[in-house]
């Protein structure tokens, strides 16, 4: 069990490792999303594993749920502030813009586009 652990894991960081110089591609965004699901499948198991042990194995002054129960409320606040974190992170990002949705907001706006017909020449001296 423990060398698939070992495995996964190192399999995670080559992964990762080799998407960092192709990251804005395509392939670099799938190579870090498998380096992201070996790890996981590495560490989940474990995890839940000695949580669930951790819940049957009582101590001498009774079941041990309590620690199980602080660990899910660590991670409910965690979780919240990471949520937090994001929507404060998203409005202080601008949305990304292209011509196509500038042009189809300025036509939605009654806005009227210049063309260069309308526009006096700068070669022409009184322009009318």
């Amino acid at each position: 069990m423990s060398s698939i652990i070992g495995s996964l894991l190192a399999l995670a960081c080559i992964l990762f490792t080799v998407s960092l110089p192709i990251g804005k591609t395509a392939a670099g965004r799938t190579l870090r999303q498998w380096a992201i699901a070996c790890f996981l499948a590495a560490i989940v198991p474990s995890v839940a594993c000695s949580i669930f042990h951790q819940a049957s194995a009582g101590g001498p002054g009774g079941a041990a749920g309590g620690d199980v129960l602080g660990l899910l409320g660590g991670v409910a606040v965690l979780s919240v502030l990471a949520y937090a974190v994001l929507k404060i992170r998203a409005r202080f990002t601008r949305p990304t813009r292209d011509a196509w949705s500038e042009l189809v907001g300025q036509r939605s706006s009654g806005k009227r586009l210049a063309d260069d017909r309308e526009r006096p020449r700068r070669d022409e001296p009184f322009p009318l």
